[in-house]
Protein backbone atom coordinates (compact mmCIF):
# COMPACT_ATOMS: atom_id res chain seq x y z
CA UNK A 1 0.00 0.00 0.00
CA UNK A 2 1.41 3.80 -0.84
CA UNK A 3 1.95 5.33 2.54
CA UNK A 4 0.35 9.03 3.21
CA UNK A 5 2.40 11.54 0.86
CA UNK A 6 3.53 15.27 2.20
CA UNK A 7 1.75 17.38 -0.56
CA UNK A 8 3.43 20.41 0.26
CA UNK A 9 7.10 18.84 0.10
CA UNK A 10 6.27 18.46 -3.34
CA UNK A 11 4.65 21.52 -4.35
CA UNK A 12 8.00 23.03 -2.60
CA UNK A 13 10.28 20.67 -4.71
CA UNK A 14 7.84 21.54 -7.96
CA UNK A 15 8.13 25.29 -7.51
CA UNK A 16 11.94 25.04 -7.39
CA UNK A 17 12.54 23.19 -10.22
CA UNK A 18 9.76 25.32 -11.97
CA UNK A 19 12.06 28.35 -11.93
CA UNK A 20 15.19 26.52 -12.61
CA UNK A 21 13.13 25.94 -15.82
CA UNK A 22 11.77 29.00 -16.68
CA UNK A 23 14.79 30.66 -15.79
CA UNK A 24 16.73 28.59 -18.48
CA UNK A 25 14.05 29.12 -20.48
CA UNK A 26 14.65 32.64 -20.98
CA UNK A 27 18.15 32.46 -20.84
CA UNK A 28 18.29 30.43 -24.06
CA UNK A 29 19.64 27.51 -22.53
CA UNK A 30 17.15 25.03 -23.18
CA UNK A 31 15.20 25.13 -26.52
CA UNK A 32 12.69 22.61 -25.07
CA UNK A 33 12.28 20.69 -21.83
CA UNK A 34 13.83 17.27 -22.07
CA UNK A 35 15.05 14.65 -20.55
CA UNK A 36 18.63 16.17 -20.60
CA UNK A 37 17.42 19.21 -19.21
CA UNK A 38 15.34 17.65 -16.34
CA UNK A 39 18.66 16.06 -15.75
CA UNK A 40 20.23 19.24 -15.50
CA UNK A 41 17.46 20.33 -13.07
CA UNK A 42 17.91 17.31 -10.77
CA UNK A 43 21.79 17.82 -10.28
CA UNK A 44 20.69 21.20 -8.56
CA UNK A 45 18.27 19.84 -6.47
CA UNK A 46 19.97 19.28 -2.95
CA UNK A 47 20.76 15.60 -2.61
CA UNK A 48 18.35 14.98 0.37
CA UNK A 49 15.38 15.80 -2.13
CA UNK A 50 16.85 14.02 -5.42
CA UNK A 51 17.36 10.76 -2.97
CA UNK A 52 13.94 10.27 -3.22
CA UNK A 53 12.53 12.20 -6.42
CA UNK A 54 12.95 11.58 -10.02
CA UNK A 55 11.21 13.71 -12.27
CA UNK A 56 10.50 12.00 -16.29
CA UNK A 57 10.18 13.58 -19.92
CA UNK A 58 7.21 15.92 -20.25
CA UNK A 59 4.50 14.64 -22.52
CA UNK A 60 1.47 16.62 -23.88
CA UNK A 61 1.95 19.16 -20.73
CA UNK A 62 2.87 16.61 -17.84
CA UNK A 63 5.28 14.95 -16.45
CA UNK A 64 5.78 11.60 -14.11
CA UNK A 65 6.92 12.12 -10.73
CA UNK A 66 8.28 9.20 -9.34
CA UNK A 67 8.58 9.01 -5.27
CA UNK A 68 11.15 6.17 -4.89
CA UNK A 69 10.75 6.09 -0.60
CA UNK A 70 7.71 5.57 -0.74
CA UNK A 71 7.66 3.68 -4.64
CA UNK A 72 4.41 5.84 -6.34
CA UNK A 73 3.86 7.73 -8.89
CA UNK A 74 1.98 10.85 -10.21
CA UNK A 75 2.08 13.32 -12.33
CA UNK A 76 3.19 16.88 -12.72
CA UNK A 77 2.06 19.66 -15.12
CA UNK A 78 4.18 22.77 -16.18
CA UNK A 79 3.29 25.01 -14.18
CA UNK A 80 4.90 22.76 -10.74
CA UNK A 81 1.06 22.04 -9.96
CA UNK A 82 0.53 18.18 -8.60
CA UNK A 83 -2.07 16.51 -11.53
CA UNK A 84 -4.12 14.20 -8.49
CA UNK A 85 -4.10 13.56 -4.76
CA UNK A 86 -4.07 10.02 -5.10
CA UNK A 87 -0.92 8.55 -6.06
CA UNK A 88 -0.08 4.92 -8.00
CA UNK A 89 1.72 1.85 -8.16
CA UNK A 90 3.02 2.98 -12.04
CA UNK A 91 2.18 5.75 -14.27
CA UNK A 92 2.80 5.96 -18.42
CA UNK A 93 3.62 9.56 -20.00
CA UNK A 94 0.58 11.26 -21.27
CA UNK A 95 -0.52 10.19 -25.24
CA UNK A 96 -3.85 11.58 -26.98
CA UNK A 97 -4.90 13.84 -23.98
CA UNK A 98 -4.52 11.03 -20.87
CA UNK A 99 -2.32 8.78 -19.02
CA UNK A 100 -2.33 5.21 -18.18
CA UNK A 101 -2.18 4.10 -14.07
CA UNK A 102 -1.98 1.42 -12.35
CA UNK A 103 -3.36 0.95 -8.83
CA UNK A 104 -3.26 -2.19 -6.45
CA UNK A 105 -3.25 -4.23 -9.85
CA UNK A 106 -6.01 -2.74 -11.53
CA UNK A 107 -5.98 -0.39 -14.93
CA UNK A 108 -7.57 3.09 -15.35
CA UNK A 109 -6.51 6.07 -17.12
CA UNK A 110 -6.33 9.86 -16.08
CA UNK A 111 -7.08 13.03 -17.99
CA UNK A 112 -5.00 16.55 -17.46
CA UNK A 113 -8.01 17.71 -15.21
CA UNK A 114 -7.24 14.50 -12.86
CA UNK A 115 -10.70 13.09 -13.75
CA UNK A 116 -10.83 9.21 -14.33
CA UNK A 117 -11.70 8.09 -17.51
CA UNK A 118 -13.30 4.76 -16.67
CA UNK A 119 -15.96 4.62 -13.78
CA UNK A 120 -14.05 0.99 -12.53
CA UNK A 121 -10.93 0.33 -12.87
CA UNK A 122 -9.48 -2.56 -14.85
CA UNK A 123 -8.05 -5.95 -13.40
CA UNK A 124 -4.94 -6.68 -14.73
CA UNK A 125 -5.64 -10.39 -14.72
CA UNK A 126 -8.18 -9.90 -16.76
CA UNK A 127 -7.28 -7.35 -19.54
CA UNK A 128 -4.50 -5.25 -20.21
CA UNK A 129 -5.13 -1.70 -22.09
CA UNK A 130 -2.40 -0.01 -23.94
CA UNK A 131 -1.75 3.72 -24.67
CA UNK A 132 -4.50 5.37 -26.01
CA UNK A 133 -4.36 6.58 -30.12
CA UNK A 134 -6.80 8.87 -31.84
CA UNK A 135 -9.35 7.75 -29.23
CA UNK A 136 -9.30 4.62 -29.11
CA UNK A 137 -6.59 2.28 -26.88
CA UNK A 138 -5.67 -1.39 -27.82
CA UNK A 139 -7.01 -4.00 -24.89
CA UNK A 140 -6.12 -7.57 -24.61
CA UNK A 141 -7.84 -10.02 -22.84
CA UNK A 142 -5.27 -12.15 -20.99
CA UNK A 143 -8.08 -15.29 -20.51
CA UNK A 144 -6.80 -18.09 -22.21
CA UNK A 145 -5.64 -17.32 -25.51
CA UNK A 146 -4.80 -13.56 -25.39
CA UNK A 147 -6.99 -11.90 -27.70
CA UNK A 148 -7.59 -8.10 -28.84
CA UNK A 149 -9.92 -5.50 -29.33
CA UNK A 150 -10.41 -1.44 -28.55
CA UNK A 151 -11.46 0.35 -26.05
CA UNK A 152 -13.03 4.02 -26.17
CA UNK A 153 -12.29 6.63 -23.70
CA UNK A 154 -16.20 6.32 -22.10
CA UNK A 155 -14.76 2.64 -21.30
CA UNK A 156 -16.77 0.75 -24.05
CA UNK A 157 -15.18 -1.94 -26.69
CA UNK A 158 -15.50 -0.77 -30.08
CA UNK A 159 -17.03 -4.29 -31.50
CA UNK A 160 -17.87 -7.57 -30.91
CA UNK A 161 -14.66 -8.71 -33.18
CA UNK A 162 -11.62 -9.79 -31.29
CA UNK A 163 -8.63 -10.40 -33.32
CA UNK A 164 -5.50 -12.48 -32.95
CA UNK A 165 -3.28 -9.17 -33.10
CA UNK A 166 -4.11 -5.34 -33.39
CA UNK A 167 -1.99 -2.14 -33.71
CA UNK A 168 -2.71 1.38 -32.80
CA UNK A 169 -4.91 3.26 -34.78
CA UNK A 170 -2.86 5.69 -36.77
CA UNK A 171 -4.78 8.62 -39.72
CA UNK A 172 -8.08 6.92 -38.98
CA UNK A 173 -7.25 3.58 -39.71
CA UNK A 174 -5.67 0.29 -37.64
CA UNK A 175 -4.21 -3.20 -38.39
CA UNK A 176 -5.65 -6.14 -37.36
CA UNK A 177 -4.77 -9.60 -37.44
CA UNK A 178 -7.23 -12.67 -37.64
CA UNK A 179 -4.03 -15.43 -37.30
CA UNK A 180 -0.16 -15.66 -38.93
CA UNK A 181 0.23 -13.45 -42.26
CA UNK A 182 -3.32 -12.37 -42.37
CA UNK A 183 -3.77 -8.54 -41.96
CA UNK A 184 -6.05 -5.93 -42.65
CA UNK A 185 -7.79 -2.66 -41.33
CA UNK A 186 -10.33 -1.61 -39.71
CA UNK A 187 -11.80 2.03 -39.18
CA UNK A 188 -12.88 4.15 -35.94
CA UNK A 189 -16.65 2.26 -36.83
CA UNK A 190 -14.75 -1.42 -36.97
CA UNK A 191 -15.40 -2.08 -40.38
CA UNK A 192 -12.74 -4.06 -42.58
CA UNK A 193 -11.21 -1.36 -45.32
CA UNK A 194 -10.34 -4.41 -47.44
CA UNK A 195 -11.53 -7.34 -49.03
CA UNK A 196 -8.62 -9.36 -49.13
CA UNK A 197 -5.96 -10.28 -46.44
CA UNK A 198 -2.63 -9.13 -46.41
CA UNK A 199 0.70 -10.88 -45.41
CA UNK A 200 1.78 -8.00 -43.09
CA UNK A 201 0.31 -3.94 -42.99
CA UNK A 202 2.03 -1.12 -42.25
CA UNK A 203 0.64 2.30 -40.11
CA UNK A 204 -0.70 4.27 -42.45
CA UNK A 205 1.71 7.25 -43.28
CA UNK A 206 4.15 5.06 -41.97
CA UNK A 207 6.94 6.19 -44.87
CA UNK A 208 4.32 7.37 -47.29
CA UNK A 209 2.14 10.55 -47.30
CA UNK A 210 -0.67 9.88 -44.33
CA UNK A 211 -3.45 8.91 -46.95
CA UNK A 212 -1.91 5.52 -47.80
CA UNK A 213 -0.38 2.57 -46.73
CA UNK A 214 2.55 -0.22 -47.32
CA UNK A 215 0.82 -3.90 -47.85
CA UNK A 216 2.42 -6.96 -48.26
CA UNK A 217 1.32 -9.67 -50.75
CA UNK A 218 2.39 -13.39 -51.42
CA UNK A 219 2.24 -13.52 -54.98
CA UNK A 220 3.42 -16.92 -55.23
CA UNK A 221 1.92 -19.43 -53.27
CA UNK A 222 4.69 -22.27 -54.51
CA UNK A 223 7.85 -19.52 -53.76
CA UNK A 224 5.95 -17.46 -50.94
CA UNK A 225 7.52 -14.49 -52.93
CA UNK A 226 6.23 -11.10 -51.70
CA UNK A 227 5.31 -8.11 -53.29
CA UNK A 228 4.13 -4.48 -52.00
CA UNK A 229 1.34 -2.69 -52.65
CA UNK A 230 -0.34 1.14 -51.69
CA UNK A 231 -3.37 0.99 -50.35
CA UNK A 232 -5.32 4.22 -49.98
CA UNK A 233 -7.95 4.97 -47.52
CA UNK A 234 -10.64 3.66 -49.56
CA UNK A 235 -9.14 0.19 -49.93
CA UNK A 236 -7.71 0.59 -53.62
CA UNK A 237 -4.57 -1.22 -54.20
CA UNK A 238 -1.75 0.35 -56.62
CA UNK A 239 2.26 -0.63 -57.50
CA UNK A 240 4.32 0.31 -54.63
CA UNK A 241 5.99 3.94 -55.94
CA UNK A 242 8.91 3.87 -54.55
CA UNK A 243 10.14 7.45 -55.37
CA UNK A 244 6.27 8.57 -52.78
CA UNK A 245 8.10 6.72 -49.90
CA UNK A 246 9.07 8.85 -47.58
CA UNK A 247 12.11 6.39 -45.85
CA UNK A 248 12.02 2.99 -45.15
CA UNK A 249 9.62 1.02 -43.36
CA UNK A 250 10.27 -0.36 -40.39
CA UNK A 251 9.49 -4.24 -40.59
CA UNK A 252 7.88 -4.70 -36.92
CA UNK A 253 6.36 -2.52 -34.95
Amino acid sequence: MIRQNNRALYESIMKDVAKVIKRRLNEGLYDYVTTSSYEDVNSMLSKERLNNLEIHEYHEGFAVIVDRENDCMNYIDEDENLLSDMWFDECSYFSDGCGKVIKDDKINFIDKTGRMLFPEWVKMSVVDVYNFHEGFAVVKESKGQYRFNYIDKNGRLLSNQWYFDAGSFHNGFAKVSIGLNSWNYIDKKGRLLSKEWFDYCWNFGDSVDKNHAIVSKIVDEKTFKKKRFMIDKKGRLTKFDRSKQIDKPVELW
